[in-house]
């Protein structure tokens, strides 16, 4: 038994004569190692640091300065002009001191119809806040004069009245005529002139609600400025169009296929009423689409 742990101990933790030159040398490193750092401090004393207290001081306020002028919150300067908020540019709204955002929904607030009456109408934009209000107030300088549309002025003993509108035709306009409308921007144009091609012309103003974006007080501006002539607008052949014709109506769209299977089976429709035996169309969506059906 003592012969046989004395074999196990001599297999596990005897070393060979290289391997015990390689731990007197290591042995050897990490002593001279551990003297020189202990004797470093003698050859090479380290200096103290010393700071005057007024350079130390003047170095903290130079840093805090820094930081608040860095600082996110931190206000803009503004030299000052005058303008109006119901005409001032992008630009020169971002030379108020606004970011690009704000001047950028200062404008779409504008294009959606409203206007700056007085001064104080500017805090309704959801960004202005007390601070950016008061500095602006002073320069506001709002030059129209928003009277009654139908009173009359006087200017040097006479009476004066406003001229009468002219109204846009909205089926046969295009997209420059339809940006001159205050309230109209290039962007809700786009949109309507879009909807107006799919549908093939508008037949009433109800269809304003259809266009998917539309303000309530761009809907408004398209009734005052806008007239309808449904004389203008493109029909539908519905017993001779093919399903991809019939599916880019947007009355129709997905019901095109129930439609040219029907006008198969049973044969041509004779009346916007025929389209409700499909059993796809009921009597308000048959009666609304029947302007656009020829047959």
């Amino acid at each position: 038994m003592k012969k046989h742990i004395q074999l196990l101990l001599r297999e596990h933790f005897s070393f060979s004569a290289k391997e015990k030159r390689g731990m007197l040398v290591l042995a050897s490193i990490l002593f001279c190692l551990m003297g020189f750092r202990t004797a470093i401090p003698y050859f090479f004393p380290s200096k103290p640091i010393v700071i005057q207290e007024d350079v130390w001081a003047n170095a903290v306020l130079q840093i805090k300065k820094a930081k608040k002028h860095n600082s996110p919150n931190s206000k803009k300067s503004f030299g000052g002009f005058y303008f109006d908020p119901n005409t001032i540019t992008e630009d020169s709204l971002t030379k108020l001191g606004l970011s690009p955002k704000q001047a950028a929904a200062w404008i779409n607030y504008r294009n959606a119809g409203a206007q700056f009456r007085k001064t104080e109408d500017l805090q309704k934009l959801f960004f202005m806040g007390e601070d950016m209000f008061a500095q602006l107030q002073p320069w506001i300088k709002i030059e129209n004069s928003f009277e009654a549309p139908n009173q009359a002025q006087e200017i040097e003993g006479r009476k004066t009245y406003p001229e009468t509108k002219i109204l846009l035709l909205l089926n046969s306009c295009d997209s420059v005529q339809l940006v001159s409308i205050k309230g109209i921007g290039a962007y809700t144009a786009s949109k309507v002139l879009r909807y107006r091609t799919w549908l093939g012309g508008f037949v009433d103003t109800s269809q304003f609600r259809e266009i998917r974006g539309l303000r309530e007080a761009q809907i408004e501006t398209l009734k005052q400025t806008t007239r309808i002539d449904p004389s203008t607008i493109q029909r539908i052949a519905i017993n001779t169009a093919t399903q991809e014709e019939l599916e880019s109506h947007p009355y129709i769209r997905y019901k095109a296929k129930v439609i040219v299977r029907y006008r198969d089976q049973h044969g041509p429709f004779q009346k916007a009423e025929d389209l409700i035996k499909t059993g796809v169309f009921d009597e308000g969506l048959a009666n609304k689409l029947a302007v656009y059906l020829q047959f």
